[in-house]
């Protein structure tokens, strides 16, 4: 949140009392222009009235038949599909439990390791890709004769895609720009709208512009 608001104030954790939430909102405002106060549903009773209300995670889903994505597809395709044709990258896609297996460990937690450092801890496990691929799909992404990149995606209905991970080899961390991450997901869409699914769903991501899966 810090960052959010481009704020360069020190932070630190204080504990609150519950029976004294009340009385430190109230300071809180009183000092500071902005107060965030992020609680359980439960206890909304105990907010002072007159803020707004959010939500600290959304939904992420495209819908392949609505307008908004109907606008974006040309500058997709100038930006993402270009960048596909001008690498030449390809893609293939894979139920077999070895290339599961190794786009799990090769892939998949060296990237998530990379991306997120000690929050990698809380990745999918093996068995969650394996169980995936079984109603879906492993999406590699090929540039020659390398496997880059590649996505697990999940189908449990014939309408709706649900990508669960996706992972950069090591040895493409330093150039990711070029394009070997994006194209898993330009795949993916191309091959949805294809085969007849209409929702994409991204999953959940922080509802700020900031974070990488909402951008």
């Amino acid at each position: 949140y810090l960052k959010l608001y481009r704020s360069d104030t020190p932070s630190e954790c204080v504990p609150v009392p519950l029976w004294s939430l009340r009385r430190e909102i109230a300071l809180a405002r009183a000092r500071c222009p902005v107060t965030l106060v992020e609680i359980n549903q439960l206890l909304e009773f105990m907010l002072p009235a007159g803020g707004g209300v959010t939500y600290p995670w959304i939904r992420q889903e495209t819908d392949l038949t609505g307008e908004a994505y109907r606008r974006r597809k040309r500058g997709i395709e100038h930006n993402f599909g270009n960048r596909v044709r001008r690498f030449k990258f390809r893609s293939r896609l894979s139920q077999d439990p070895r290339d599961v297996e190794e786009f799990h460990r090769e892939y998949y937690l060296p990237h998530l390791s990379s991306r997120h450092g000690e929050l990698a801890l809380f990745g999918r496990s093996l068995a969650q890709l394996q169980k995936a691929v079984t109603s879906g799909f492993l999406l590699q992404v090929w540039w020659g004769e390398r496997w880059v990149s590649g996505m697990v995606v999940e189908r449990l209905r014939a309408e709706r895609l649900h990508p669960l991970a996706v992972g950069l080899h090591p040895s493409c961390l330093q150039s990711w720009q070029n394009g070997a991450l994006a194209a898993a997901y330009y795949f993916l869409f191309r091959w949805a709208r294809e085969n007849g699914v209409r929702i994409v769903d991204l999953g959940g991501s922080p509802p700020n512009r900031m974070d990488g899966l909402f951008h």
